[in-house]
């Protein structure tokens, strides 16, 4: 997976690197699983659109979703989440959110 930006682009979401050290930590401790159970994603995009992060409200956790291409997308998930998603590219944004969120549902449902 690649990341790519103008350098003259004001980068106004975390740099990538602090993006990837969110998706390997651990969740925080101060949000309950069951709160909300129909929580979704929230999402923000890199200032020059190649990248969508996902942020779970309720458990803090990330989601990169990377444009690879002009048509397909490619969706970088915390390891908790990854196993219950399909790890093939998707051919449009809105495609690799409805992945991203049904691998969120589908982890919360077994965490309960």
């Amino acid at each position: 997976m690649t990341f790519l930006r103008s350098s003259s682009a004001a980068l106004e979401v975390p740099s990538f690197q602090t993006l990837m050290d969110v998706i390997d930590g651990d969740a925080p401790s101060s949000h309950p699983m069951d709160a909300d159970p129909g929580g979704c994603l929230s999402y923000r995009e890199a200032p020059d659109g190649s990248v969508t992060m996902g942020t779970d409200r309720l458990t803090g956790q990330v989601v990169l979703i990377v444009q690879n291409g002009d048509d397909s997308w490619e969706i970088a998930l915390p390891p908790k989440i990854s196993r219950f998603a399909s790890s093939d590219n998707q051919p449009s944004l809105l495609a690799a959110k409805r992945v991203a969120e049904a691998a969120f549902d589908a982890y919360r449902a077994s965490a309960r």
